[in-house]
């Protein structure tokens, strides 16, 4: 049987950085929406502390129409679900 742990998702308030992780190829397991600040809920791999690393150094490269675009996206899935 397979456990699940706090420890294999990443959870974070930030808009922008969500949708860059989901523009890189990520999945959003989910939204919590259990308190007044929304938290994303993306599961974690090997990669992905290296890529938050990148995005606080400003030195990820994403396609600046798919992140407005995610970023819509995320936006509707917070306000309108």
């Amino acid at each position: 049987m397979n456990y699940i742990s706090m420890n294999d998702y990443f959870r974070t308030p930030d808009i922008h950085l969500t949708a860059c992780l989901l523009c890189l190829g990520y999945r959003l397991e989910a939204i919590d929406r259990s308190n007044a600040q929304k938290l994303f809920v993306i599961e974690r791999d090997d990669g992905l502390d290296g890529v938050i690393q990148q995005y606080f150094a400003h030195s990820l490269c994403i396609d600046p129409l798919l992140l407005v675009h995610t970023i819509k996206d995320l936006k509707t899935r917070i306000y309108h679900v």
